[in-house]
């Protein structure tokens, strides 16, 4: 293990910090978290806001990681693999549909593209033109339309990043040969165009490295078709920051079944 200086304090929040190395970013999270790609998941919720922690403290590592008063043993840590599995889904959209309109209800979850994954208006231009390009398998009609997603909205991670995080997954879990060069562009067009959170989080999905939600998302999307089952599956994504798990989700629902899907098998909600 290397010892010395390896980095900075790039934000802190309550429950979570990212620091920078030489590659990029980490997440340092509670378990509230769960597994990320790019992160070290600690076994205990945490306020990091009572360290004082702040933007470009020096982080530096021996056998715990240290950044002022906050120390970290890493001698027990182990190892969590992000890749994400392909799998066959097994259940069917009528099942899947009535797992999020469960989800949706229970959860009340608004903002971001909610709208479009609860099928009550439709999809952005971007959105529906890369499912569309993805059923021709046609690879520079989705980067087109990804060009228009990347970047777009608020927050540390804007909704059209969650979108297209959520949408590579879709591709990779279903072994879609166009899963790396699609995930490899956008990781390269979107370094000067997005905040760096979601930039490392197209990094990782260049890898197919995905969080533990989306693994669990994926599971439970595998297994024989229980709507109640796949609804709490539903509810675990979508609480995902205040719309990051619902705007990813919508990117997993369009890349696997399409445009039409939401407004076809939500009509009735």
């Amino acid at each position: 293990m290397r010892s010395g200086p390896i980095g900075h304090v790039h934000s802190v929040f309550t429950h979570a910090l990212n620091v920078t190395d030489a590659e990029g970013l980490i997440t340092i999270a509670d378990p509230t978290t769960g597994p990320l790609p790019n992160g070290l998941v600690l076994e205990h919720v945490i306020d990091f806001d009572r360290f004082g922690l702040r933007p470009d403290d020096a982080v530096t590592i021996d056998d715990h990681l240290r950044i002022r008063d906050l120390s970290i043993d890493l001698a027990c840590a182990r190892h969590w693999s992000a890749t994400l599995p392909t799998r066959t889904i097994a259940a069917p959209p009528p099942v899947i549909a009535e797992a999020l309109r469960r989800a949706l209800d229970r959860t009340g979850v608004a903002g971001g593209f909610v709208p479009m994954l609860a099928g009550s208006t439709p999809l952005l231009p971007p959105i529906l033109q890369l499912s569309r390009a993805r059923q021709n398998f046609d690879l520079p009609a989705m980067l087109a339309a990804s060009h228009g997603a990347i970047g777009l909205g608020q927050g540390l991670t804007p909704s059209g990043d969650d979108l297209l995080i959520g949408f590579s997954a879709a591709l990779w879990s279903t072994g879609d040969t166009l899963a790396e060069p699609f995930t490899a562009a956008c990781a390269e067009f979107s370094r000067s165009r997005t905040t760096d959170v979601a930039v490392e989080f197209y990094r990782s999905a260049a890898h197919a490295e995905f969080s533990g939600r989306l693994h669990a998302l994926f599971a439970a999307l595998a297994e024989p078709p229980d709507a109640s089952r796949l609804g709490i599956a539903f509810e675990h994504a979508l609480t995902w920051g205040a719309t990051s798990g619902a705007d990813c989700l919508l990117g997993v629902l369009v890349g696997l079944f399409g445009p039409d899907f939401l407004a076809r098998q939500l009509v009735s909600r």
